[in-house]
């Protein structure tokens, strides 16, 4: 315990002192507490901490940004200290940006390229990124050298009612490309969202590549009936090809937000293969400082184990401007009705 107190005042110490030459300087920390059951096995619970510092500078074309994060597991009291972000932006010639360093990379809803910071780790990247803003919005990425080789392109354009992502990304596991379009309607009330997206995911674990083909078509529908509820629906398809040696291709968002892709279930996502569908109904409900959600989804897949119904139950409160709290509960029932499973959460955020 004393380690990781120690550890925490090195980082405030080291990044505080930064932060009193810097424009601005920000501060937070969150708990997180998990509880996962199977059957009538003895739940397994953990919970970790999170703090995170950070300072941030500006002057005329160009801005400096650095924070680190101390992320301790209070069942092993095992922690870790280290950089989250560390990055310089320069604005170039020809209405150009280059980015250099850690950086934290999210775009459009995070499916594909997001900083997956519902967990209290988040996801960087070393590399360059140089980005263009004018009639389409471009980033193209690539590695610093120093890890995992990886590149992407990111375009965004978008209209008074209209928003059109389109992304390539090799992280050397896998190749995704593909597009997602969203529009809103009824003076934006109504909101439709389709994606599409092709994935190819490198397997050279018999010593020689083999390509499994992976994909996602995601068609949803979000309706305001008015200031404080909402109700959607929507579809995520998830389609595999079988490829050599029995093996069969599997969707992994090696680079996404897992959680974006199945709600509250993204533990039960992680162990489906092949080709599964998710069609889900949600129902929100908003009063004063207080957020309720409520969704219900129906799962079907090849493992017929793997697939079935989930409810997600989640609640979330903005006490004030520095805290805020949340919820979740979720249910699952197997289609072939073995015993079922439950996960919740309770996740606390305090920022200064």
């Amino acid at each position: 315990m004393k380690k990781q107190i120690k550890n925490i005042l090195v980082l405030a110490l080291g990044l505080i002192t930064t932060a009193a030459s810097a424009q601005s300087w920000d501060a937070s920390t969150r708990t997180r507490t998990e509880s996962f059951a199977t059957g009538d096995a003895d739940a397994k619970s953990w919970t970790t901490q999170r703090t995170r510092l950070g300072s941030s500078w500006d002057g005329d074309g160009w801005s400096m940004r650095l924070s680190g994060n101390h992320n301790i597991d209070w069942g092993s009291d095992k922690g870790t200290f280290g950089i989250y972000q560390a990055n310089a932006s320069f604005d170039i010639p020809f209405g150009l940006n280059l980015t250099a360093g850690r950086m934290a990379l999210h775009y459009g809803d995070g499916r594909i390229i997001g900083n997956d910071d519902w967990g209290n780790d988040g996801l960087t990247h070393d590399g360059y990124v140089l980005r263009y803003k004018g009639l389409v919005n471009l980033d193209m990425g690539v590695d610093g050298g120093n890890g995992p080789n990886w590149m992407y392109a990111y375009l965004n354009k978008g209209g008074e009612n209209w928003n059109l992502d389109g992304a390539y990304l090799d992280d050397n596991k896998s190749t995704i490309m593909g597009t997602a379009i969203d529009y809103t309607m009824m003076d934006g009330a109504l909101s439709l969202g389709l994606d599409y997206w092709m994935q190819a995911t490198n397997d050279d674990g018999d010593d020689a590549t083999e390509e499994l083909g992976a994909g996602l078509m995601a068609v949803s529908a979000n309706y305001a009936v008015n200031d404080n509820i909402s109700v959607g629906a929507g579809m995520d398809m998830f389609s595999a090809d079988d490829g050599a040696n029995g093996k069969t291709g599997n969707w992994k968002p090696s680079w996404g937000d897992v959680h974006q892709f199945n709600g509250a279930m993204d533990l039960a996502a992680k162990n489906m293969s092949g080709a599964w569908n998710d069609m889900y109904f949600n129902l929100g409900y908003g009063i004063s400082s207080w957020d309720l959600g409520l969704a219900y989804h129906m799962i079907s897949a090849d493992d017929e184990k793997a697939g079935g119904n989930e409810i997600d139950l989640s609640i979330a409160n903005t006490l004030n401007d520095n805290i805020n709290y949340g919820f979740g509960y979720s249910i699952f029932t197997p289609n072939d009705d073995s015993d079922g499973s439950n996960w919740m959460y309770l996740q606390i955020s305090v920022t200064p």
